[in-house]
This record gives structure tokens, C-alpha cells and sequence, in this order.
């Protein structure tokens, strides 16, 4: 996809190019053939009919004759042309880097795969080592491909591709803290899922502080760690408070509130206008729902 008015291929998409990339004169992006696959509903059941698709990989050699299988990886693109093959398919560069010229430093790969599964992904991740290291980069490369991941003093944000299903369990990434919308503990975040992690940080709806996470069901007035064990909060309606660590969450003074089963009853005291909370362990954490327009104090101590 372009993000400038340069174009990679423009013989692909038909478009003027103003500027071409460098490499564009040289280097030839080869479409690969689709197939037809028998069609399968959500649950992998045959539904009779067919559909076309890109064709599986199969197997890829890997520099040095390794021959890796990956029946996940659907093949876009060969490369021909001023290209070093790194991985190939029935002797045609899947993987390839541009020769480039030696006035330019710059390393460039042309990558053919989709839906990469995990042997095609692993020999991809080694042929970029491999490039780093004989260009002697101090760049240090993320190990989990698929992940983008935004991290600031007060939050983690991480995004993971979808459409690669077979690295869902080859690459996760766990997170330390409490993600913001699900209240799930140190998420494992696998392709096709995302989590917010609030560390210091309070916003109108939801805040982080440390081991602690609120999320409220209307606005946020008031979140302050009075000590590690012990916060203080304020917003109207439903509230969750998330802590990290097995120690059950208490309501200070508890004075007028009654003690319910699961959050579902504490909706249903907050609709008939009374104070309730209700306490629930998670794994790796505990969980208070309280409903109250009063500041409330919660500890762990």
C-alpha cells in the first residue's frame, strides 16, 4: 500500500507514478496463481461448495536447503529480477532482498507471504537477523511479530495483527497489568486481539494506578492511591476496581452498603437507588463492584 505518491509496483496497480522507488526498474513482483479450496463454515465442516483463494506455501527452502513446512502460509508473490532469494518456493524467491547498489546502505526485503504461520515467520525473523548482523545494526528487533505496541509512562496499548491464526499460540505476549475493558490480569494478548493497560494514568471514564484499575460506568471524578493498598474513588453508578495479587478487596467503611453475589446484583441495587458492592476473585487479581454517588475507599490490606 502506498503511503507517499511513490508507488512499489506500479504495474500492479496501474497508477502514474511520480516517484519510483529506486528498485522498481529491477525488481519484478511475480502474482501467484489462486486455487480453489473445498469452502468450510465456521466450525471446519465442509459446506460442499468451493471458494478461491491464494494457494498454500507448502514448503519454503531456507537458505543453507532447510526445507520448512508451514501448510498455514498462502503465497501472494515470487520475486525476479535484481533480487537474492532467502526463502523459495519450487525454485522461485519468496523471500528476497533487493541487490542494492553499493552507494546505498539500506537493506531492502520483498516478503511474498500472507497468513504466515509459524515455521515461515521463524525463517523470516532469522533471515532479518542474519541481515542485522553482517550489517553490524544495533537495532534491536522485537520477538513478537504481529504486535504493535505502544508504551508510554502512563499506559501500554498493543495491537496484534489478525489473520494469522497459526501464531496464536507460537506468539503471544504477555503484559504485566490489568487490562482496562475486560479487567483481565496480566493479559496474554495472541493475532487478532488487542489490550489497554492503564499504569498511571486517570481519564474521564477509566484509570490506572500501579496494581490498581478502575473502570466506571459514568464519569470518573475521583481515583487517588491513598497508599499501595488502599485507593479512593468516586463516580456514580456501577463502578469495577481491579487489583493485582490474591488479597480480597474491602470496602472501608461499609456502613450502608449490602453485600451481593456477583456485579449482576449490584446493577439491580443501583436501579432501585440503593448502595451495594460485590467481591470476586479473578485469576491473578480480585475484583470489587460497588455502586455508591459517595466516595468509597477500598483496600487490600
Amino acid at each position: 500500500m502506498p503511503t507517499t505518491k511513490k508507488m512499489l509496483f506500479p504495474q500492479l496497480t496501474g497508477e502514474k507514478v511520480e516517484e519510483p522507488f529506486l528498485w522498481e526498474a529491477g525488481v519484478n513482483a511475480v502474482p501467484a496463481l489462486p486455487t480453489e479450496e473445498d469452502e468450510v463454515n465456521a466450525h471446519g465442516v465442509k459446506t460442499g461448495g468451493k471458494v478461491t483463494v491464494l494457494s498454500r506455501l507448502g514448503s519454503v527452502n531456507a537458505v543453507g536447503g532447510a526445507v520448512l513446512t508451514d501448510e498455514s502460509t498462502r503465497l501472494r508473490y515470487t520475486y525476479t529480477g535484481e533480487v537474492t532469494p532467502l526463502l523459495t518456493h519450487d525454485g522461485a524467491a519468496v523471500l528476497a532482498r533487493w541487490k542494492t547498489p553499493e552507494a546505498i546502505s539500506s537493506v531492502v526485503i520483498f516478503d511474498g507471504a500472507l497468513m504466515a504461520g509459524p515455521s515461515y515467520t521463524g525463517a523470516l525473523e532469522s533471515a532479518v537477523l542474519a541481515l542485522d548482523k553482517a550489517r553490524g545494526t544495533k537495532v534491536t528487533r522485537n520477538p513478537y511479530w504481529g504486535h504493535v505496541v505502544y508504551e508510554g509512562t502512563g499506559y501500554t496499548i498493543d495491537v496484534a495483527t489478525s489473520g494469522y491464526d497459526a501464531l496464536q499460540e507460537a506468539r503471544p505476549w504477555q503484559h504485566h497489568g490489568i487490562d482496562i475493558i475486560y479487567g483481565e490480569v496480566n493479559p496474554l494478548v495472541k493475532h487478532g486481539e488487542c489490550t489497554l493497560i492503564l499504569h498511571d494514568y486517570v481519564g474521564p471514564y477509566a484509570g490506572g494506578k500501579g496494581e490498581w484499575s478502575v473502570l466506571a460506568r459514568t464519569e470518573l471524578q475521583e481515583m487517588t492511591l491513598l497508599n499501595a493498598g488502599s485507593l479512593r474513588v468516586r463516580a456514580r453508578g456501577v463502578t469495577r476496581v481491579s487489583h493485582i495479587g490474591a488479597t480480597p478487596l474491602h470496602i472501608k467503611d461499609a456502613a450502608g452498603f449490602e453485600e451481593v453475589k456477583d456485579q449482576l446484583e449490584v446493577w439491580k441495587a443501583m436501579w432501585a437507588g440503593k448502595k451495594a458492592y460485590s467481591r470476586n476473585p479473578i485469576d491473578g487479581g480480585q475484583e470489587l463492584h460497588f455502586t455508591s454517588a459517595e466516595p468509597v475507599v477500598i483496600t487490600c490490606e
